[in-house]
Parts: structure tokens; C-alpha cells; sequence
């Protein structure tokens, strides 16, 4: 039986290089590339946006829930490190970072439930 690896298309075909590892973090972490902008473009380009966005909205709980795992690591840290009293600045910047995921947590929810409720607007009549 034959590789399928071994056939020539697929030999021709180049292989694609790693990504850099701040990209795949990033992509791991951060909703914005996954939906798209609906303030730009035509009121029928808009309402595309509008429903592509919709339809993705579920994208953010995985992003919330991702984000509450590195806010329970955070708080988890710096409760550690605040009971082995080493340091005081190094428990305040675990609890810092854990305060400032658990408010973009707040934002992401929010975002799910306004997409969930958004319509669009047609733009105010021009009066003569």
C-alpha cells in the first residue's frame, strides 16, 4: 500500500513554516480577528457584519472561558506568593493581572449579550 505522502502533489506542495509563538498566543487569546468591523462599508455590508458577527458570538464564551482559567492561575499565583511572604510587589502584580482579566472577561460577556439582542440602524433621513 501506497504513502500518501509519496505521491508527486504532494511533494509540490510547499510546507507551511512554523508560526511564531506570539502569534499563535494571540490568536489563542484575543476575539477581535474572529469577527468583523460593522461600521465600515455600504448599510448592506454593514448588516452582513452584523449577522457574521452574530452567528460567531459564541466564539466569545470560549474566549471568557479561556481568560477565567488564566484569572484563576493569576489569583492562584499570587495567593501562593502571598503566603510565602517573599515579596509584597509580586503577589500585587498577579492580583493586578487577575483584576484586569476578570474586567475583560466582564466585556466579553457583555459583548455576547449585546450581539445577541443588536440590530441595525438605518441612518437618519436627510432633511431638506
Amino acid at each position: 500500500m501506497r504513502n500518501p505522502d509519496d505521491s508527486p502533489a504532494a511533494s509540490r506542495v510547499p510546507a507551511m513554516p512554523p508560526e511564531a509563538f506570539s502569534r499563535l498566543l494571540h490568536r489563542y487569546l484575543c476575539p477581535g480577528p474572529f469577527f468583523r468591523d460593522t461600521t465600515r462599508g455600504s448599510l448592506l455590508e454593514q448588516a452582513a457584519a452584523l449577522r457574521f458577527n452574530q452567528a460567531r458570538r459564541s466564539f466569545l464564551l470560549i474566549f471568557a472561558r479561556r481568560w477565567a482559567t488564566l484569572a484563576l492561575f493569576a489569583f492562584g499565583c499570587g495567593a501562593l506568593f502571598e503566603e510565602m511572604a517573599l515579596a509584597v510587589a509580586l503577589p500585587a502584580v498577579f492580583f493586578t493581572a487577575a483584576s484586569c482579566l476578570m474586567a475583560g472577561i466582564l466585556w466579553l460577556l457583555a459583548g455576547y449579550a449585546v450581539l445577541g439582542r443588536a440590530q441595525l440602524r438605518a441612518p437618519p433621513a436627510h432633511k431638506r
